[in-house]
């Protein structure tokens, strides 16, 4: 048996090398700056497809790859992690 490692910031499993990696561009890792760790980041009463929606306070396109927000600014990770 494989040990199994997880992300600290989502909690996606998978192999050490993998994890490290998939750390470093996580979405919600404070340090990539996404909007799923930004104080206007918010979490809407509905889903579409069965994806959790989310929406910027300050109505700006919320980007999922990830990318950075000039408006950026760190809070709690807005995050749904299913048990």
């Amino acid at each position: 048996m494989k040990p199994a490692y997880i992300c600290e910031y989502c909690g996606k499993i998978g192999q050490y090398d993998d994890i490290l990696e998939h750390e470093k561009s996580c979405k919600y890792n404070p340090d990539v700056m996404a909007c799923f760790t930004c104080t206007h980041c918010t979490i809407q009463p509905y889903t579409v497809n069965n994806q959790v929606m989310y929406e910027c306070k300050l109505n700006i396109p919320v980007q999922k790859n990830g990318e950075h927000c000039a408006h950026y600014f760190q809070g709690k990770p807005t995050r749904i992690i299913a048990v």
